[in-house]
């Protein structure tokens, strides 16, 4: 379940990686190791550079809610390009951060940016769980994680119910889901392996055949005196 929200979020940072590297490149010249360190630039260099990225700052529309995918694209990459240009003036030009009319806007809107972020995996976690079939782990496991990633957006950076929207109802629904399927019963125990019986059999005592034997000794021996006694 990870892989759809992951997906999501790798995409949209890979862009904003992709232009920031473009951006920087046309504004930035590193120096090689050989070559010297010192920088030597002009007062309106620095000036230039300060102005640039207040500019860029300035331009920033601070938003309160969540906005739709693409308008969180364009704010994501107006704060990107104005953080580029403020470290650019600050190592290229020396800059400090009291040269900076705007730079708590530009922190807000970075936090306002991870809050958005954030919001946006939940939402995205929360929409992947219907790619599952209820009784699957992978379900019950895309329920976990949608858990785990609204929690961090609600504790961690203050999104609201509105934030998230209908999907909170729609992950409820699914845990309530979870809780109302019979767990599975436990399998039993195996058997401890049956030991083979090593007992030797009992000899014949021949007790029967004796007991037999002196049964018709006695028969015989009545059937004598029976006679005897008839021909007295």
């Amino acid at each position: 379940m990870k892989e759809p929200v992951r997906f999501g979020l790798l995409l949209l940072v890979v862009l904003m990686i992709g232009f920031s590297v473009l951006f920087v490149g046309s504004q930035i010249v590193f120096a090689n190791e050989e070559e010297a360190t010192t920088m030597v630039y002009t007062p309106e260099e620095k000036a230039a550079a300060v102005k640039a990225a207040d500019d860029s700052i300035l331009r920033i529309l601070l938003i309160e809610r969540f906005m739709l995918s693409a308008d969180l694209q364009d704010f994501l990459a107006d704060v990107i390009r104005s953080r580029i240009l403020v470290d650019a003036a600050k190592e290229k030009y020396g800059a400090v951060d009291k040269d900076f009319l705007y730079l708590n806007k530009l922190i807000e809107a970075e936090l306002k940016a991870e809050k958005f972020l954030a919001i946006k995996a939940a939402r995205d976690a929360i929409d992947a769980i219907s790619l599952y079939a209820v009784s699957s782990d992978e379900y019950r496991e895309a329920v976990k994680e949608a858990r785990r990633l609204v929690d961090i957006a609600m504790n961690e950076y203050g999104a609201t119910y509105v934030d998230i929207c209908w999907r909170l109802d729609a992950l409820l629904i699914a845990e309530k889901k979870l809780e109302e399927e019979p767990e599975p019963e436990p399998e039993p125990e195996p058997k401890p392996p049956t030991k083979p019986d090593d007992r030797r059999p009992t000899p014949p005592t021949g007790g029967f055949s004796v007991a037999l034997a002196v049964g018709l000794i006695a028969s015989g021996a009545g059937m004598l005196l029976i006679k005897q006694r008839i021909r007295r």
